[in-house]
């Protein structure tokens, strides 16, 4: 039981809009979204979640998000004898995992009345590696279920794209190359990822630019260059397309966050601005 540590644990409510920058810990996170609906980027990818969704990210992994709807989120950090068991991980409750995930919210609950009592009756080192035990139930079942043909092929697939996010990919001669037609596979895909090869890789665009834009070293033109855009108008327009804020915004509301609470709301202007039109 003493290979599990806890580390620290910080229970939020996000409002629509409201924005986490890139950051990352030192330990293993687990972060249970109660309820609510938004986004994750775990590293480069980006994953949704709703009501009961649990993700795990690994140590030093950039991650951020943003609430689509009102949510409440549990999180606890920790080690583990072996860490490398985990990878990034985004499960969503199901029938199949559902007494698991009731089990870790259980002794959540348990974490978070210990900490905001402030009394210290729990082992909290005991709670995390019965987290654990019941994220190992859930993983083995998660492998299970991927024991189809499609996942080899689409993990290959996602892995050129990541691997080449900022190039351009003729997706056609991608899919010819792992022995599937363009029009039979982008349908696999899309149904197995919740998008399309085109999507998935303008999701790590955009991504990565947030990470860059956070770090305040380059030019938003340079970031648009590294990025893949041929034009930094281009990424400009898309950016605040899928991001309802300029890039210029989000670099300052990311300098605010990190001067004050740590998150900031994509609605509402930095510093007092009024939204760039």
């Amino acid at each position: 039981m003493k290979e599990c540590k806890f580390f620290d644990y910080i229970g939020l409510v996000h409002t629509p809009g409201d924005y986490v920058p890139p950051h990352k810990h030192d330990y293993l996170e687990l972060i249970y979204y109660v309820c609510g609906e938004g986004t994750t980027n775990l590293g480069a990818e980006q994953v949704k979640y709703k009501a009961h969704t649990m993700q795990i990210v690994r140590s030093d992994v950039v991650h951020f998000e943003e609430a689509k709807r009102l949510t409440e989120v549990k999180c606890v950090g920790f080690t583990c004898g072996n860490d490398l068991i985990f990878e990034n991980l985004n499960i969503v409750k199901n029938k199949k995992n559902e007494k698991f995930f009731e089990q870790i919210l259980s002794h959540l609950n348990i974490v978070e009345k210990d900490r905001f009592s402030g009394e210290g009756k729990v082992d909290l080192n005991d709670e995390v590696w019965y987290i654990v035990l019941n994220l190992l139930s859930i993983i083995e079942e998660e492998r299970k279920e991927e024991g189809d043909y499609y996942t080899a092929a689409i993990k290959n697939v996602r892995d050129y794209i990541k691997a080449n996010f900022n190039r351009s990919i003729n997706f056609a001669i991608l899919c010819e190359s792992i022995g599937y037609s363009y029009d039979w596979f982008r349908h696999v895909f899309k149904q197995k990822t919740g998008m399309s090869m085109k999507k998935y890789q303008q999701g790590l665009r955009i991504s990565k630019a947030k990470i860059l834009l956070s770090e305040r070293k380059l030019t938003v033109k340079e970031i648009a260059r590294r990025c893949g855009y041929k034009s930094d108008i281009r990424f400009i327009e898309y950016f605040r397309q899928t991001q309802s804020i300029t890039p210029n915004q989000y670099r300052k509301a990311t300098r605010q966050a990190g001067a004050g609470c740590g998150w900031f709301n994509v609605n509402q202007p930095a510093f007092g601005e009024q939204k760039e039109k």
